[in-house]
């Protein structure tokens, strides 16, 4: 009989051998990266009333930021455009993430800016608003604790590296007192796909009022 943990070490391997197929194919991949989140992640995974999409965060003052590569939102408020063009208004995205196979430097970068541009958008939500980002072949660890340590991270939630480890900015208290714990980090694959996945899952479920226990399952 399987585990939670087996679940999410297949799911770390699935992951890791489509987003290499998809370099191996075209090389920048940044389109099939977010696809292959959408469809092997979030759909399965996450409750039947959210919808998933790449686009463009707009607020109620029709300000916008984006575009995003997934976005996570309930789908109690409507969506405006289509395919690369659609428009998720603010109230309604409980995460919005940016997915590459590889990062470079100037990817990064431009997390750092998006991250800036969408928390300058008017917000109105009793829910988190979660902001990160995902890869295969990303910075290190040690890397990216210093990044999430300096100013340039601080509208930035998270990141996973697939296979790696993931590190989450503790801004809005999950793990406890923010000032005596600014973040938390996991290392190893599959823990951390499944530390990142249950951190979201959380958000999604308290946003929908639907009772969950996914922070008893971190230590499966």
């Amino acid at each position: 009989m399987g585990s939670v943990t087996d679940h999410f070490s297949n799911l770390d391997d699935l992951l890791t051998v489509e987003f290499k197929k998809t370099q191996e194919l075209i090389g920048k991949n940044r389109i099939y990266a977010r696809d292959i989140l959408i469809q092997r992640v979030f759909q399965p995974l996450f409750p039947k009333t959210m919808r998933f999409g790449t686009g463009t965060l707009l607020d109620i003052k029709d300000h916008q930021a984006g575009p995003w590569d997934v976005i996570g939102a309930t789908d109690q408020l409507p969506l405006l455009g289509d395919g690369l063009a659609s428009l998720f208004l603010t109230q309604g995205v409980l995460f919005a993430l940016q997915a590459h196979g590889k990062w470079e430097d100037t990817h990064l970068s431009q997390l750092t800016d998006l991250s800036q541009s969408t928390n300058a958008l008017t917000y109105e939500s009793e829910h988190a608003l979660f902001l990160g980002g995902i890869g295969l072949e990303t910075p290190s660890f040690s890397d990216m604790r210093d990044y999430f340590k300096s100013d340039k991270a601080q509208h930035l939630d998270g990141f996973l590296s697939l296979g790696h480890f993931a590190i989450v900015r503790n801004r809005k208290g999950w793990y406890g007192d923010p000032v005596t714990i600014p973040f938390v980090s996991v290392q190893g694959g599959p823990e951390a796909l499944k530390a990142f996945c249950f951190l979201l899952l959380t958000i999604a479920y308290t946003a929908l009022h639907i009772p969950s226990q996914f922070s008893d399952y971190q230590h499966l």
